[in-house]
């Protein structure tokens, strides 16, 4: 909540208003341990994978793998009457000395992932975010909420490519859905602020 707070704060300081309602938490069991998982959703010989995501999907009784994320977001959209609505996933990882999925992510959102339906109500992330703990994941839910709603990610290591200022997914200004410039994108903007 205090990541989604944050972002509220910065978008009344920029003269938007962005209200967040929160629906009671749940912990729901998965037949499938996340922590052993892929950051997922993940596409794969023709198909995705979505695991123990569709379990949360079942427990909300929507469909499984893109249909469920839409349909439960649209669900709790009618429910509060929001314009739009997130799902943020917290996979414990107390079993895990790095904090990270098995494939060394620790948060995402999948908006980036090729052949997926365009943006995605997704969010996930370790409890403990990769060492990060749990006292800075409202950082972590603040950027990852950003992608759902057109952020691109600001910096250049060798998962994330130096991106395309023109590009639709990447900083410009066609990116997110308020049609403005990523502000701390270290490559589109020379006067960019810190993350």
């Amino acid at each position: 909540m205090q990541g989604l707070d944050w972002l509220s704060n910065e978008a009344f300081e920029r003269g938007a208003k962005v209200v967040w309602v929160y629906p009671p938490v749940e912990k729901i069991a998965t037949t499938y341990e996340p922590i052993n998982d892929q950051h997922v959703p993940y596409y794969s010989d023709l198909n995705w994978h979505f695991r123990w995501l569709d379990d949360i999907y079942t427990a909300h009784g929507v469909s499984d793998e893109w249909d469920g994320a839409y349909e439960l977001a649209n669900q709790l959209r009618r429910t509060y009457k929001a314009n739009w609505a997130i799902e943020i996933a917290v996979a414990m990882d107390q079993n895990d000395a790095n904090h990270r999925f098995s494939d060394n992510y620790f948060a995402y959102s999948s908006m980036y992932e090729d052949n997926s339906p365009g943006r995605s109500p997704i969010v996930v992330t370790t409890y403990n975010n990769d060492g990060w703990g749990p006292s800075l994941m409202d950082y972590v839910v603040s950027h990852e909420a950003s992608h759902v709603f057109g952020a691109s990610d600001e910096y250049r290591d060798e998962d994330h490519p130096a991106p395309d200022c023109n590009h639709v997914t990447d900083c410009g200004p066609h990116s997110s859905y308020l049609q403005t410039d990523n502000g701390n994108c270290e490559f589109c903007n020379p006067n960019s602020a810190s993350c």
